[in-house]
């Protein structure tokens, strides 16, 4: 079994009680939940074997989105990173992007700009290319077309804008991680 989240989130009682049940368990924990996400995400590319290709970027103080884009990320075999704040991308964040930025090819950004600011994603996005001004792959960091507000998430597919988060024709990252844009 694996346990997601420190011992503030899941305590030692409960893994013991599975531990006694004969089952064991891991711990994929961080300090803080953008660490534990890029953890997470690490574990689902060593273990599982889901290609580092595909990443899905959401606010980590906030859940709605996150929560929302979990489906996607899985359904996609996408990692799914955190940032630390809408205005804050987070170390362990950064360091996963950049990490993997040699096969990175796809990208969402789940939220509106109150969620992940233009600024992260932009700082998101440079990470993912490797080094700063570097370029390891032809994708982009795009957008939802949602806000943070909205319930559903869909993704630009064309070159029309499909928010104020993601106007493909204007959207500086498009060839960066999103290769529709």
């Amino acid at each position: 079994m694996i346990i997601v989240g420190g011992t503030a989130s899941v305590s030692p009682a409960v893994e013991a009680a599975v531990t006694a049940k004969g089952i064991q368990t891991e711990r994929l924990a961080g300090t803080n939940r953008v660490e534990t996400a890029a953890k997470v995400a690490d574990f689902a590319v060593a273990q599982l074997k889901w290609p580092a290709t595909h990443v899905d970027l959401s606010r980590g103080d906030a859940f709605p989105d996150s929560l929302a884009g979990a489906a996607h990320a899985g359904k996609n075999k996408a990692a799914a990173l955190l940032t630390e704040s809408p205005t804050a991308l987070g170390a362990a964040t950064k360091t996963w992007l950049s990490a993997h930025a040699s096969t990175l090819t796809a990208g969402h950004i789940n939220g509106g700009t109150a969620a992940v600011s233009a600024a992260v994603e932009a700082e998101a996005t440079e990470a993912a290319k490797g080094t700063p001004g570097g370029s390891s792959t032809t994708s982009s960091l795009v957008g939802s077309s949602t806000s943070s507000s909205s319930s559903s998430s869909t993704s630009s597919t064309s070159s029309s804008s499909t928010s104020s988060t993601s106007t493909s024709t204007t959207n500086p990252l498009c060839g960066v991680l999103e290769p529709l844009c």
